[in-house]
């Protein structure tokens, strides 16, 4: 299934898991999560967040900030183009639900 995900996202440039990531982190832009905290909402190891984390950040979709009450912690946050990334996904047909309804209309039905 990731696959199917991943070949209807590749005009983007993004993978599957970026864009669960992108779409968790707009969910909660107001109160953006830790690394950890996104790892545990996606049920994702930490080291795999962080991989797919540096492209998105080198597009400039999403920004670490440090955070005020730990300073030993960082932020993920959503930026301004990363959250319009989410809209122009989905209009072009590339949002899990419309994956989702592309590939149950297209799967063979049981006899």
């Amino acid at each position: 299934m990731s696959q199917f995900y991943d070949s209807t996202l590749e005009p983007s440039g993004l993978r599957s898991t970026q864009f669960a990531m992108l779409a968790e982190l707009d969910r909660r832009a107001d109160t953006p999560p830790t690394i950890r905290e996104l790892s545990e909402a996606l049920v994702m190891d930490q080291s795999t967040i962080g991989q797919n984390l540096r492209p998105l950040g080198r597009e400039r979709l999403i920004s670490l900030v440090q955070d005020e009450a730990d300073r030993r912690s960082r932020r993920v946050k959503i930026t301004r183009p990363g959250g319009r990334a989410l809209p122009m996904l989905d209009r072009s047909g590339a949002s899990p639900n419309n994956v989702s309804r592309t590939a149950l209309a297209s799967a063979p039905r049981p006899s």
